[in-house]
């Protein structure tokens, strides 16, 4: 599915919240955020800290990772 197409049905099905993935693209990021409405959860390759702290600057409200060293960092 396209970019575009998501982001369609994104504001066609209205979600409470949206995952993007792979988190660790944030210039792709920096292209959705202002175009959608819902908070966004980023997700998928997140493996350091540091990338944890650019998705929460770039509007993450909330990150998804499988890696449990970095479940209870403090932002």
């Amino acid at each position: 599915m396209s970019l575009e197409q998501s982001i369609g049905l994104a504001r066609k099905t209205n979600p409470d919240y949206l995952e993007i993935l792979p988190g660790t693209a944030l210039d792709v990021i920096d292209l959705i955020r202002p175009l959608v409405q819902q908070p966004l959860i980023f997700g998928g390759l997140i493996t350091k800290e540091s990338q944890i702290r650019a998705c929460i600057e770039r509007g993450a409200v909330a990150i998804t990772t499988s890696d449990d060293s970095l479940w209870e960092i403090s932002i």
